[in-house]
């Protein structure tokens, strides 16, 4: 395994620790729709993990692995947790997507997708200062990657 695989084995592992994390919390609190969006994100995740682990014994290369990370599907339940009414949601959404920019090569569509609904948090004025400061952070992530 060369060190950009175990690299990213280690985010990807990593992202399914926090999105448990949020779902276990959000069960707690009785927040269905942030629960929901992490299982659906969890189950994405799990899928495009098993599907590289079957291409990487045809060849597959952490390239191809950066491609499935990027599809839309796994940005637009990310960003369904970030809209959530806790701030901890929102900054454990945050977290994942700058992971995940790390590792993965977005599609158009899944940038498009995130763009919007994080303007919008941006723009709320009830968001924490903690919230806002990981905003700006994931944007630069987001036009970086």
């Amino acid at each position: 395994m060369s060190p950009l695989e175990r690299a990213i084995a280690a985010a990807l592992q990593s992202l399914e620790g926090e999105l448990r994390a949020v779902s276990v919390e959000a069960r707690t609190l009785r927040d269905t729709a942030s629960k929901e969006a992490a299982d659906r994100a969890l189950v994405a995740l799990r899928v495009t993990n098993d599907t590289s682990a079957g291409a990487a014994s045809d060849g597959a290369d952490a390239a191809q692995l950066s491609a499935m990370l990027g599809r839309p599907e796994l940005m637009a339940q990310l960003v369904l947790v970030a809209a959530s009414k806790h701030a901890h949601f929102v900054t454990s959404a945050l977290t994942c997507v700058q992971r995940l920019s790390a590792i993965a090569v977005f599609e158009p569509a899944a940038v498009a997708k995130a763009c919007a609904p994080l303007a919008e948090l941006a723009r709320g004025r009830d968001a924490a200062e903690a919230v806002q400061l990981k905003l700006l952070q994931t944007a630069m992530h987001l036009v970086s990657a």
